[in-house]
């Protein structure tokens, strides 16, 4: 026969287990980058950084760093890109960046869990015409 205080700390183990699935995680988890050309200082945590999803600049360009965000969110609430675009921006700032292109998002489910995957190219514009 089972203690009641056995009993107990199995339910509030079920209850932390599953609220913890429906819940996920509340935001991306920290990025990365990974330098490809020479190191730039990190920017300002307001500085601006363009977006380009449609086309790519106008204007020359290098591409200075890999930028990486991984998200999972509870099984009824699948990750956006706007989800990890904050974490996304953060990193390319920290890289030193003007600007991100090549954006890239995986999506996967393992068990209850939606995970997006995002990838992005970042750049510096260069001073040359």
């Amino acid at each position: 026969m089972k203690s009641d205080s056995t009993r107990t700390g199995k339910t509030a183990l079920l209850i932390m287990t599953l609220s913890l699935l429906v819940a996920g995680c509340e935001g991306p988890m920290p990025g990365k980058f990974a330098r490809l050309a020479q190191p730039y200082p990190a920017k300002p945590k307001d500085s601006p950084i363009e977006v380009f999803q449609d086309a790519p600049p106008s204007k020359p360009y290098n591409e200075i760093a890999r930028l990486d965000v991984h998200m999972e969110q509870g099984y009824f609430k699948q990750p956006t890109l706007k989800d990890v675009m904050p974490e996304l921006l953060k990193q390319a700032r920290l890289s030193g960046s003007d600007g991100i292109i090549n954006i890239q998002e995986r999506r996967s489910v393992l068990s209850e869990i939606q995970v997006l995957h995002v990838s992005a190219t970042a750049i510096k514009f260069s001073d040359k015409p």
